[in-house]
């Protein structure tokens, strides 16, 4: 099994239920939950969930979400010996409203997430691992960028796998899709939702889609996607489910991905069977997690 690398935010959410509209400049009723968060870092659990050696390179502040995000961590079984803690900073945070169709919209602030930079402990980490996993959000915003390229193009020289989430559509669009295009083509695998897909393409009318090798297009309620230089080669079903919280759905269809094809040492040939049952794995996490409050698998005693 492949020792997998995430590097990424870790943040705390604040995740909102609340039912109807949202009554402005008044009271809404809802029901809140503070739950571990972060793409990275709940890709991180669900990869340690599914049974996958993982190890989660990123930072939290030193304050109080700081140590129980640490703690968090520990107990889904994730590595944390190369999360840095950044005394001057506060943890990551991100208030997440989610209406009565499990729809979510995120106010992040990175907080200590901006603090990760890299240094010998940070490129001693990309050659120990056999995987790297990332997310856009990292190369989107200009103070994290530079780490975002030089982690991609460290594990490119070194022959790892790689797979790059796209984030979310909104930043893709304020970086500069050419910008965000360029640096997803250098993973084996791209996973993105359909408005990330939008987002992608908005600023060209070239078939960008066949410079990925492998690219799977998530399509919520109707499934997935595996599309290889741009033709859809296979697809999935999403898990027939009563939908709670759509929050965190795909960091685990993510990790169920890089958990099933973690046991082949390259993914250069993958074959029909093996991309298959990569998107079954990845779509039960899915479900898994569509099926509960929070973005990670369960809570912690």
């Amino acid at each position: 099994m492949s020792e997998v690398l995430v590097i990424g935010d870790i943040n705390v959410d604040v995740v909102t239920q609340y039912a109807g509209e949202l009554n402005h400049n008044s009271d809404t009723p809802s029901r809140t939950s503070i739950t571990l968060g972060g793409s990275p870092s709940n890709v991180s659990t669900w990869l340690a969930h599914s049974e996958a050696s993982v190890d989660l390179l990123g930072g939290v502040g030193g304050d109080l979400f700081g140590s129980w995000a640490r703690e968090q961590l520990t107990g889904y079984g994730v590595g944390t010996s190369l999360v840095s803690v950044f005394e001057s900073s506060k943890t990551g945070t991100c208030v997440i409203l989610v209406n009565e169709a499990g729809e979510r919209t995120m106010l992040p602030d990175p907080g200590a997430n901006l603090q990760v930079h890299p240094d010998a402990v940070f490129d001693a980490a990309i050659e120990a691992a056999d995987v790297l996993v990332m997310s856009a959000y990292s190369v989107l915003r200009p103070q994290t960028r530079e780490m975002a390229v030089h982690a991609v193009c460290r594990a490119r020289a070194r022959g790892m796998n790689v797979v790059l989430d796209a984030a979310s559509a909104a930043p893709i669009r304020d970086a500069g899709a050419s910008l965000v295009r360029q640096w997803l083509q250098q993973a084996d695998i791209v996973v993105a939702n359909e408005d990330e897909v939008a987002a992608l393409g908005s600023d060209t009318t070239e078939d960008w889609m066949s410079q990925f090798p492998n690219l799977i297009v998530k399509r919520g309620a109707r499934g997935a996607t595996w599309l290889i230089n741009g033709a859809a080669m296979h697809d999935v079903a999403a898990a027939d489910i009563d939908v709670i919280d759509t929050t965190g759905a795909g960091d685990a269809f993510l990790a169920g991905i890089v958990a099933s094809l973690s046991q082949y040492p390259s993914w250069q040939n993958l074959d029909d069977k093996q991309r298959i049952s990569a998107l079954d794995s990845a779509a039960m996490l899915a479900g898994e997690c569509c099926a509960r409050i929070g973005a990670t698998p369960g809570a912690l005693a």
